[in-house]
């Protein structure tokens, strides 16, 4: 009898590390566009629209958004106003470069921070939707998973850096002196 492979499970969490947030975003995507196409067939065609697409939608919005800022962290696809970079001397521009995004990656964990306040608040006081009548803990757990993943990212890419990688501003700083 031959033995499990190891390799499978390794390859799973491979797949999920490179393609997870543009998997969940997209099918946000997908889900958004979707309800939205539904809800004006129903709201137009039909005289008789759906309660809780709207509302759906958001949440699907939300997910979008905060995935999608995460996978363009990890893609180092966010934007940035590169002219202070070109302007300066390779060094200089390095540190530009870092200073800036110490201060995104502190921003990111003061919102990861207050995101996770924020659960705690409906973990203790839950309050339900409107049209769904779901709890609010769960969308608004989007809110530190969003920032958690870019945190998550930023220290990726720093970490690929120092090992000799890509650096995670390559595209902003100048190839010559």
């Amino acid at each position: 009898m031959a033995q499990p492979s190891h390799s499978t499970p390794r390859r799973v969490l491979r797949w999920l590390e490179r393609h997870a947030e543009e998997a969940i975003a997209g099918a946000c995507l997908c889900t958004l566009t979707t309800l939205m196409f539904v809800q004006v067939v129903m709201r137009y065609v039909f005289r008789s629209p759906l309660s809780w697409s709207d509302e759906l939608a958001v949440y699907s919005m939300l997910a979008l958004v905060y995935f999608g800022a995460a996978f363009a962290v990890r893609e180092r696809a966010h934007i940035r106003v590169l002219a202070a970079f070109w302007l300066l001397p390779r060094k200089p521009a390095l540190g530009v470069a870092v200073f800036a995004d110490l201060i995104w990656f502190a921003f990111n964990s003061l919102m990861l921070w207050k995101g996770i306040e924020l659960v705690h608040t409906y973990a203790d006081q839950p309050a339900y939707s409107a049209a769904l009548e779901m709890n609010l803990l769960w969308p608004t757990l989007l809110v530190p998973l969003g920032y958690g993943l870019m945190c998550l990212r930023m220290i990726q890419a720093y970490v690929h850096w120092r090992q000799g990688g890509e650096a995670p501003f390559a595209v902003a700083v100048p190839t010559a002196e």
